[in-house]
């Protein structure tokens, strides 16, 4: 169940229509542009399932309640543990053919995710965060659609970005998903409370210039784990939350790790859109790779750039309506 709700209901409406009617919504959004892929598939493509890998049982860490500061310690010891992480990762959207790629983490902000139809990643999405920049790279155009873009911002733009350009999601929330959270002793916690499930629920405040989020921690109470984050803006409004399942024990590293992760984002029109990213073969402190390639944004020929913010700046009030249509990633793609 999602926090302060219920029960967790999938979208009822195809969610990669990437524009409200104002036309400059979600022009930034990984779900809007892998949307674009079904175009460049056969007709019938389905949802797959996950891979399939065996899971290691996670050891018990407590027997009983535990304190805040145990609880914190314990899950910033095991994200500490892991300064680079790589993955073999499939991404299950609705409507979408299954994407295979790579997924790469260098904490705390370093992410790089390339995947595309039957993994070749020339015909996908490659998405990236360093410590100044995040990025989206949509290489793959549908029919009268603009083509290839790399769309980016700069890492204090976030905010704006979301309350102005539609942006749907934080790069840094794949990250936490896979249960990477650092805990911070200058934010606010409560907690920890047994809920109804029998979970430990902590809240978390995090307070910054340009507001606060609020992070509610569903935690296994034996592993100390997340299992569920929901984040919440200033006004109370939930605008994302992640289930994280199918944790599997890597004893090389002394971490336990999902295997499966849902990841849900509130989108402009107040529906959530749900991503499953399905997760194997980890490698844990082993960077396998160039370094300077991959933390760095991809400035192919031919591929224009697009800064989506500028000195604080949305690119949808800077342009005129006509210009900003190249934004439009997907919007006529279905009619009902």
């Amino acid at each position: 169940m999602g926090p302060g709700q219920q029960t967790i209901t999938s979208p009822k409406r195809c969610w990669h229509r990437c524009v409200d009617q104002s036309g400059n919504r979600w022009a930034f959004s990984i779900f809007g542009v892998i949307g674009c892929l079904i175009f460049v598939c056969q007709p019938g493509c389905q949802i797959f399932r996950g891979f399939g890998t065996k899971t290691n049982p996670t050891p018990v860490v407590f027997n009983a309640m535990p304190s805040q500061a145990d609880l914190i310690n314990r899950i910033n010891a095991q994200s500490a543990r892991v300064k680079q992480l790589q993955s073999n990762v499939s991404l299950e959207l609705a409507g979408v053919p299954k994407l295979s790629g790579t997924v790469t983490i260098e904490r705390p902000k370093r992410l790089r995710l390339k995947a595309g139809v039957g993994g070749i990643t020339e015909l996908g999405v490659d998405v990236g965060s360093n410590e100044e920049l995040f990025w989206l790279w949509n290489k793959a155009s549908a029919p009268g659609q603009p083509p290839p873009t790399i769309y980016y911002a700069r890492q204090g733009d976030y905010q704006q970005l979301q309350q102005d350009a539609g942006l749907p999601i934080d790069p840094r929330w794949i990250i936490d998903a896979f249960g990477l959270v650092e805990f911070s002793a200058n934010d606010y916690h409560q907690g920890p409370t047994a809920d109804s499930e029998g979970n430990l629920e902590l809240v978390t405040v995090h307070r910054s210039e340009s507001g606060h989020i609020t992070r509610v921690s569903k935690i296994d109470p034996k592993s100390g784990l997340i299992k569920q984050q929901a984040m919440y803006d200033a006004n109370n409004r939930r605008i994302a939350y992640s289930n994280a399942m199918n944790f599997t024990f890597l004893a090389e590293s002394g971490v336990s790790l999902p295997q499966a992760i849902e990841l849900y984002v509130m989108a402009p029109n107040g529906q959530d859109m749900k991503m499953v990213i399905n997760a194997n073969n980890y490698r844990v402190n082993s960077f396998f790779g160039n370094p300077d390639q991959t933390w760095s944004m991809p400035r192919p020929d031919g591929v224009p750039l697009e800064q989506v913010i500028e000195h604080g700046v949305p690119r949808s009030r800077r342009r005129s309506t006509a210009s900003t249509r190249g934004l439009r990633t997907s919007c006529a793609l279905s009619r009902g």
